[in-house]
């Protein structure tokens, strides 16, 4: 099987087990944010708390969504696909989900949290898979929490304000979920996997009353292996 290429005149032959499955079987679904008609981004994401901001630019990074907490302390700007709080993806299945994102702050009054959650609006949300920086935190750690018992990784990585982020989460096995942030080690974990149905969500919440900013750029994530 071929596709065209990005040369003209020249096809580029695609190996059939790198063709993405967008069958019965399969399922993807990917975002750029960019706006139309007051929506954002081709998936209509829902927001509450704080503003978002459409417009924003950077190099290489074509379509931002800038979610603000504005200066009430203790105010969580969440960003969630689905309509509702409670999620429509159950995260038993062999799903691969990416983000690439930018937190504006690494202060002690900043807090964020990107995956999966059952409640983008609760802080912590009773069950997840995501990564998180705390309050206290200088450094991004992977959480899976089910039924509000957690299990947190070591530290990740630094938390550097401003730097674009590339999260890949993914499903390993039965009972391991897989953690890479910026192309660096895997970090697994195996322990409090949620089995209710989670919804793909960002939050960013401010411990002072002080505006703090999370950029979102890109999303995706794809489930293989559906019986339908």
């Amino acid at each position: 099987m071929s596709f065209s290429g990005a040369i003209a005149g020249q096809r580029r032959i695609v190996p059939v087990t790198a063709i993405p499955d967008f069958g019965e079987d399969g399922f993807f679904i990917k975002d750029d944010f960019t706006s139309s008609s007051g929506d954002v981004g081709e998936l209509n994401w829902g927001f509450g708390g704080g503003s978002a901001t459409l417009g924003v630019s950077a190099a290489g990074h074509p379509g931002i969504v800038r979610r603000d907490t504005g200066a009430v302390s203790g105010t969580t700007a969440y960003t969630r696909l689905a309509g509702t709080g409670t999620g429509n993806i159950l995260p038993a299945e062999m799903f691969d989900m990416l983000w690439v994102f930018r937190l504006n702050q690494a202060d002690v009054d900043t807090a964020s949290r990107i995956g999966w959650g059952n409640d983008s609006s609760a802080n912590p949300p009773n069950d997840g898979i995501y990564l998180e920086k705390l309050l206290a935190d200088a450094s991004w750690f992977a959480v899976t929490r089910a039924a509000s018992a957690q299990t947190r990784s070591a530290a990740i990585a630094a938390v550097v304000a401003g730097a674009w982020n590339r999260l890949r989460v993914r499903r390993l096995d039965a009972a391991t979920i897989g953690f890479t942030l910026n192309s660096a080690a895997e970090v697994t974990l195996a322990a409090t996997i949620p089995a209710a149905a989670l919804n793909p969500f960002t939050h960013i919440i401010n411990g002072a009353a002080a505006s703090k900013t999370l950029d979102l750029d890109f999303f995706s994530v794809r489930i293989t292996g559906l019986s339908r």
